[in-house]
């Protein structure tokens, strides 16, 4: 090999050296224009929300049904697509009335009520209890609290940032 084509060689390396060098400059810029936007736009926050029925609204909340909820939340900005991790979900009767996260989703606002055939649902005036929780990344604690009876979602005033209401 002659020293010309050594030095093209080396040439070749150097030029792929250097183009390696700017992509990775490029990138942690990037990367650093994200952390600046951050730090400068924060992160949006859930500030309340609403329950509701949904699936077959004509679904009775009775033994052996299982009704379907989900969570409309609202946000300081822009919405925030998976909550289910800082999220919980409960029922004041969980033996007649246990509610869930539905399995297959990851957002975290779609609910599932699985009532066993055995199931007493209070009537009238007595009902259940449902709470979904949500604590934000700065630690701020939303919930949303609603009442079920077999006649549907009965509203209640909202508490602490929500409300827990049937649609049609």
């Amino acid at each position: 090999m002659s020293l010309i084509e050594i030095h093209n060689e080396e040439s070749h390396y150097e030029k792929a050296f250097e183009k390696f060098v700017i992509e990775q400059l490029y990138e942690l810029r990037m990367l650093v224009h994200e952390i600046l936007k951050s730090v400068n736009h924060p992160y949006s926050e859930v500030t309340g929300g609403s329950f509701h029925q949904t699936g077959d609204t004509m679904l009775p909340i009775s033994p052996g049904n299982s009704p379907q909820f989900a969570i409309t939340p609202t946000f300081t900005g822009d919405p925030v697509l998976t909550l289910r991790a800082s999220a919980t979900i409960l029922s004041s009767d969980p033996v007649n009335f246990p509610i869930a996260f539905e399995d297959s989703d990851t957002t975290g606002l779609n609910l599932i009520a699985v009532i066993p055939t055995t199931a007493v649902i209070p009537g009238g005036s007595e009902a259940i209890t449902v709470t979904w929780t949500y604590t934000n990344p700065s630690g701020s604690v939303v919930t949303v609290v609603g009442n079920v009876t077999e006649t549907g979602i009965v509203p209640v005033s909202e508490v602490n940032g929500g409300s827990f209401a049937q649609t049609i």
